[in-house]
């Protein structure tokens, strides 16, 4: 199993702070799990990156792996590019999907990533990433289970810590299903990915048919 250490080791002169963050981020987060799930080969999109810790695992764990990650934070996408010179397979780009033209993909991941933005621009995400990915393409989701009461009361307070107060649009894991489903997606498995950890997170599976 990859560690945060091997993870770290990509970056060039990376400041302390994000060093931390980092640290803190890859203890909270099932990165591992996620990279399990995703396609061994073929294009992929890290669809709001951060600072690419995500991206650059799913490069040191396939070379057959080819990596954008792509996320709207000039900070973390400077940070996230640090990494960039040891791996030719691996980009980040600062951009909203919505407006920036792409090649399609074998697989989307996004973590933490959707409930970010209001109900009903998850609706219009979902169905443009439908387009994006290629027939068979996967799109990975972590995302946080609202109806776990007690962990999402946890995970409310630390998003809006962490995001000075910004609003947060979780579902539950039945409405996630129903949106994807809605929007074509075949959805072939959910996991609980909350185990030893303080939130209640989701991880959604689905393809394009």
């Amino acid at each position: 199993m990859t560690e945060i250490k091997d993870i770290i080791k990509e970056y060039k002169d990376i400041k302390l702070i994000d060093k931390i963050y980092m640290k803190l981020r890859w203890r909270l987060c099932p990165f591992n799990t996620i990279e399990e799930k995703t396609p061994k080969k073929g294009t992929i999109l890290d669809l709001g990156c951060g600072y690419g810790m995500l991206a650059n695992l799913l490069c040191l764990k396939s070379k057959q792996r080819k990596v954008i990650g792509m996320d709207l934070s000039s900070k973390r996408i400077n940070t996230a590019k640090k990494s960039e010179r040891k791996n030719k397979n691996l980009k980040f780009i600062e951009a909203d999907i919505t407006k920036y033209k792409l090649q399609k993909f074998d697989a989307i991941v996004m973590t933490d990533f959707l409930h970010h933005l209001k109900y009903e621009d998850q609706e219009d995400l979902i169905s443009k990433l439908y387009e994006k990915l290629n027939k068979n393409g996967k799109l990975i989701i972590l995302d946080i289970d609202k109806s776990i009461k007690l962990k999402h009361a946890f995970t409310v307070l630390l998003d809006r810590s962490l995001n000075y107060g910004e609003q947060v649009y979780y579902r539950t894991k039945y409405d996630m299903v129903s949106m994807l489903e809605k929007n074509k997606f075949k959805v072939i498995k959910t996991i609980r990915a909350d185990k030893y950890l303080p939130m209640p997170d989701i991880i959604f599976i689905a393809t394009r048919n």
